[in-house]
């Protein structure tokens, strides 16, 4: 008799700005029970690979009324299985039911049926059916391995674990119920002990292409790159067209900062599978890392048609356009991603910086007041009202803001600085509490020289000449904010004309992205200067 394990799936998730999903299966079938009576059709109907010629074959034994009812209840059996394999979710429950009403001992039955119902996401209905089996069969391995998957599948790993403890414990052998066990002990952030239960799957089964896959996860979420592409590798090897072992491998390239193998790898995963939204959205994440602006717009665009409910997709279509200072446009991705998500709390944060970027410092403070109503502890949210506070020229309560959030964030030398102007700018500088604050930090690297240009009064152009970067794009950041600090050290000093000429210059860096790019805006318009094109 047909006995499925349903399918075990994963998902999985990186920083924001990207939501990765990726699943893994395991699908093996076991012949049971034979038949009593045999005939022809009836061993067709047991052997039959084809799912639409086993229901055909199957049907012609189930109405042939030549058979037992021990018989009968095998044959409706292996007919819910052919459904189930063709998708016909429904028609394979019925199937399971006429066998257990025939044969309410046959445990294979209600194996299947549970795997119907996990597979149709009623994990409880699909536990009550393990419990059947387990309770006919106490030895079946195969029963606690699948009541696991149902467990996991609802959220509940310990349970899960114990299961597959079972499984393994029964059948010391059992590849599949080591991969799963090590896929509950990923999800709980045990990645160490996954991989020992992934390794141990692979001992048992070197070609299990799910196996390196998820492997391959784990080494990926202790940020171990490059086992996680070698594992990949291997998992790609052995099943070349899963196409999310391609996508998880871009990811890993994409996290190592190789947008080009990584462009490559999501390339491939979208020929093998054009209608995968996540995939675009990677690619899209891919091309913002690497400032094609355009090309990751196309690519968010084309997952939130594939996926109108991926409230990431517009989040990051929203963060491009806020960097290609779209504001407007930046501002309808946000509100789309936040009516899909009504807490996602990046979204909120980023139509916040929207509403300072497009100069609505107002809106923005007030979006601030209620993330630290919410939570009163969020020091992104209490720095970015601080910043905001700082644009409306409002500086002691800028201070206010950026204090408590220097308290709540490990030492920052960006922070402090911020910090430090908006104490200064607002009369209430400690001159002794800000060189004490940044004796810790090596100021030969970026930004130490502009923090060393306030503690000394270094000749500004010094700060001009370490702005330079091999890279073209953190060049231009270095230097947008080296004229924005300029700016600010010389509108301190008194020299208004060079200090306008400094934030001109900030702004022309077209960084729309950068605090400093805002914030020179912000002092351009305080000083009743139009900005330059």
């Amino acid at each position: 008799m047909d006995c499925d394990e349903p399918p075990y799936m994963r998902n999985f998730s990186i920083r924001i700005l990207s939501v990765l999903g990726i699943s893994a299966v395991l699908l093996s079938v076991l012949v049971g029970e034979v038949w009593a009576q045999t005939g022809e059709d009836a061993e067709k109907c047991a052997k039959e690979i084809n799912p639409d010629l086993k229901v055909q074959i199957c049907t012609r034994v189930i109405q042939s009324q030549q058979l037992s009812k021990q018989d009968l209840a095998i044959a409706f059996n292996h007919r819910g299985v052919a459904y189930y394999r063709k998708g016909q979710y429904d028609r394979a429950l019925e199937d399971y039911d006429a066998a257990i009403r025939l044969n309410p001992n046959d445990a294979d039955a209600f194996n299947n049926r549970g795997n119907v119902y996990g597979t149709k996401g009623d994990y409880d209905q699909a536990i009550k059916n393990y419990d059947q089996v387990i309770q006919l069969n106490p030895n079946s391995a195969l029963a606690f391995n699948n009541r696991g998957i149902a467990y996991a599948l609802k959220g509940e790993y310990n349970r899960a674990v114990e299961d597959y403890d079972a499984a393994i414990r029964l059948n010391p052998n059992y590849a599949d119920a080591f991969n799963n066990r090590g896929g509950a002990y990923d999800v709980t952030g045990a990645h160490d002990r996954a991989i020992e239960d992934y390794d141990v799957a692979i001992r048992f089964n070197p070609g299990n292409a799910i196996a390196f896959f998820n492997r391959g996860l784990a080494y990926e979420l202790k940020k171990d790159y490059d086992r996680a592409i070698e594992n990949y590798g291997t998992s790609i090897r052995l099943s070349p067209s899963n196409a999310r072992a391609i996508r998880n491998r871009g990811n890993a390239y994409s996290d190592k900062g190789e947008n080009r193998r990584a462009i490559e790898d999501y390339d491939a995963a979208i020929r093998l599978n054009p209608n995968n939204a996540l995939t675009f959205y990677n690619r899209g994440l891919a091309y913002a890392r690497g400032g094609q602006y355009e090309r990751a717009l196309e690519d968010y665009s084309a997952a939130v048609r594939l996926n109108p409910k991926l409230a990431a997709a517009f989040n990051n279509r929203g963060d491009t356009y806020f960097r290609l200072g779209q504001y407007d446009r930046a501002i309808e991705n946000f509100d789309s991603a936040i009516r899909l998500q009504p807490d996602y709390l990046l979204a909120l944060n980023n139509r916040a910086l929207a509403f300072a970027g497009a100069g609505r410092y107002d809106r923005a403070v007030e979006e601030y007041d209620r993330a630290v109503q919410r939570n009163p502890q969020d020091a992104a949210a209490l720095y970015n009202r601080g910043v905001a506070r700082f644009y409306q020229g409002q500086f002691a309560a800028a201070v206010q803001d950026l204090a408590k959030a220097e308290q709540l964030t490990p030492p920052d030398l960006y922070r402090i600085l911020q910090l430090y102007l908006a104490q200064i700018r607002a009369g209430l500088a400690n001159r002794d509490e800000f060189p004490a604050k940044t004796s810790r930090f090596n100021l030969q690297q970026w930004p130490g020289p502009i923090v060393s240009m306030f503690l000394s009064g270094m000749i500004p152009q010094a700060v001009l000449d370490v702005a330079p970067d091999s890279n073209a794009e953190a060049r231009r950041g270095k230097q947008c904010e080296a004229y924005f600090y300029l700016g600010q050290y010389l509108l301190i000093q008194g020299r208004r004309s060079e200090a306008i000429s400094m934030f001109q210059r900030a702004v022309a860096t077209g960084l729309t992205g950068f605090i400093e790019y805002n914030a020179a805006k912000a002092e351009l318009a305080r000083l009743g200067e139009s900005i330059k094109r």
